[in-house]
């Protein structure tokens, strides 16, 4: 395979096109045959030389890719070959094909080509985790990340009623409508308030949807969250070791669709270090088991009361736990489960 390597330290010279042997995949890693990466700060302060590889880390730039899995390595059991994903580098992914342990993979988000997924967020002090699995061959459920002004980010989860191509294709509407507003508006509440109103002005409300709004400001580590019917996205906080709502019952309005003129609030919340907020779809909750018995809200805080999670060690723990309860029953909804949170350094 090709990859840009560099020389040594410098400017943009000392990078070449150079022929570098293929990655086999370790245990517990996947290889990625890459099809877009991100340039960002630490990579051009790593080819001027400030900022070396971790131990063990490819001295090849690039700290982000997405593109396909091409090979899994012993115990992954979670990616399969030719799934489009996008990952999170310790290095490597200026190169045609990329070694990364499977715990750093995440799905391509619906709705997003491979090239736009090669951007997936990297907000310093911050970790993100995405987990997406649809009950049909097509879903209503989508997540989506998306840069605003000042420096801030949109966190997005959405589902709309019902499964199928129809709840897929209003869903592809319906996520285009939300990046619309949100970066059009800078007031979140009002952006979602916005997206109901269009929603009734262009006749689609034959099915509500659902949505958790939120809005990342890294800068004073707070984040805005406006809730349209969905279920209550959960804070778990590390000095407590609890989970609790993120916001207030009475803050969630309604699904987008059910109401025109629906005004919708929001609230704020700040996250200390180690912090961590999940939203996911009612598939979560709503899975069902051999006995007939959802997950519920008992399972998830059984799955995490008490523990210290990163957002991707909390994402998985809840994915396994329902899982592990759903196990010997076909799955009964599309489960999408999205989590982030300030890492304890930050």
């Amino acid at each position: 395979m090709h990859a840009i390597t560099m020389r040594e330290p410098g400017g943009p010279e000392v990078l070449a096109w150079t022929e570098v042997p293929d990655p086999e995949p370790g245990p517990g890693q996947v290889v990625i045959d890459v099809a877009a990466s991100a340039v960002n700060r630490a990579d051009l302060l790593q080819r001027q030389g400030f900022y070396p590889p971790p131990p063990g880390a490819s001295d090849i730039i690039g700290l982000e890719c997405s593109g396909r899995i091409a090979a899994v390595g012993d115990g992954v059991s979670t990616w399969a070959v030719g799934d489009e994903v996008c990952a999170l580098l310790a290095g490597g992914g200026y190169a045609e094909k990329v070694a990364v342990p499977a715990g750093q993979v995440l799905p391509k988000p619906p709705g997003w080509d491979l090239i736009d997924a090669g951007g997936l967020p990297e907000v310093p002090g911050y970790e993100f985790f995405a987990y997406y699995e649809s009950a049909l061959e097509v879903s209503g459920d989508s997540y989506d990340f998306f840069p605003l002004s000042g420096g801030r980010l949109a966190v997005t989860l959405g589902d709309v009623a019902g499964k199928g191509i129809a709840a897929a294709i209003l869903m592809a509407l319906f996520s285009a409508e939300v990046r619309g507003c949100l970066l059009t508006e800078t007031d979140p509440a009002a952006a979602v308030s916005r997206l109901n109103a269009g929603m009734h002005e262009r006749g689609l409300t034959d099915r509500f949807v659902t949505l958790a709004a939120t809005v990342v400001d890294p800068t004073h580590h707070t984040v805005t969250l406006v809730n349209a019917g969905h279920p209550s996205p959960l804070l778990l906080r590390r000095a407590s070791g609890r989970l609790e709502e993120a916001c207030p019952k009475e803050v969630a309005g309604l699904p987008i669709g059910v109401l025109d003129g629906c005004e919708y609030s929001a609230c704020q919340i700040t996250l200390e270090p180690g912090d961590t907020l999940v939203m996911f779809s009612d598939g979560v909750p709503d899975a069902m088991n051999v006995q007939e018995a959802p997950f519920g809200a008992g399972g998830i805080e059984q799955a995490v009361t008490g523990g210290t999670f990163t957002a991707r060690g909390l994402g998985n723990r809840l994915v396994q736990a329902v899982k592990q309860h759903a196990a010997g029953r076909s799955q009964f909804d599309d489960i999408t489960l999205v989590a982030f949170g300030r890492l304890l350094q930050s």
